[in-house]
């Protein structure tokens, strides 16, 4: 069914949280609950929306620690081949940002 002009001008008239509601409203009666927890299938959980900050921010350590790192340090001598500092390095990083995630997810309220 084509909208009618009216129609069409009236939805263009909206504001922007009428729209967003409706939409959620769509979105909810469409999802399905789940039937054996009863929850809703949308919502994040905590550990998976801090697994995915953890893997997002791994992606622009190991990019920052490929490509600046071994410029750094190219014009020193190095106690221990490139890789192995390289992969401290990317540990390093790999623990401080969940260390941040973890004490981010913490204090956000509930």
């Amino acid at each position: 069914m084509e909208p009618t002009p009216r129609r069409a001008a009236r939805a263009s008239r909206l504001p922007l949280g009428c729209i967003l509601t409706r939409l959620a409203r769509l979105i909810r009666d469409v999802m399905p609950l789940n039937t054996i927890t009863m929850t809703d299938p949308t919502a994040i959980p905590k550990l998976r929306f801090g697994l995915v900050l953890w893997a997002a921010g791994m992606v622009g350590s190991v990019a920052i620690t490929a490509m600046v790192l071994p410029e750094l340090l190219g014009q020193v001598p190095l106690p221990a081949p490139l890789w192995v500092i390289s992969l401290a390095g990317l540990a390093q990083s790999a623990l401080l940002l969940a260390l941040a995630v973890w004490a981010g997810d913490r204090v956000q309220p509930h």
